[in-house]
């Protein structure tokens, strides 16, 4: 079975996202994007795993590989995805997307609370 991008965003959800060592300034401009309700572009999207990648591909390898051993569903999908796509693959821009998702989520919440303070 080839991974899509449904599936690939599901198997995402089994990678522990807090031990991949991204540069948070790789991931702003989607992020900040994100954080803005703004559409990202898919060329920003791929540009910026073509920054992240080499930074997390390792250990995203790594944990794949951990989830194959315990059989998680899409685990072998996923790492067929990495071996055969690398940077390019589904998976890769799925993990870019989750963290730049998460980045967002820190901007919205530290932006509310400079809200709050100054109307306070």
């Amino acid at each position: 079975m080839v991974l899509d991008k449904r599936a690939a965003g599901e198997f995402v959800d089994e990678l522990d996202l807090e031990l991949l060592p991204a540069c948070p300034m790789c991931l702003f401009d989607v992020a900040c994007a994100l954080a803005e309700g703004r559409r990202v572009w898919p060329a920003t999207v791929t540009r910026t795993v073509s920054w992240v990648w080499p930074e997390i591909a390792d250990a995203v390898r790594a944990q794949v590989v951990n989830a194959r051993m315990y059989e998680a569903p899409g685990a072998e999908d996923a790492l067929r995805d990495l071996d055969e796509n690398g940077a390019r693959s589904k998976l890769a821009r799925a993990i870019v997307e989750q963290l730049a998702e998460r980045m967002a989520g820190e901007i919205r919440e530290r932006r509310a609370a400079v809200r709050r303070i100054a109307s306070g």
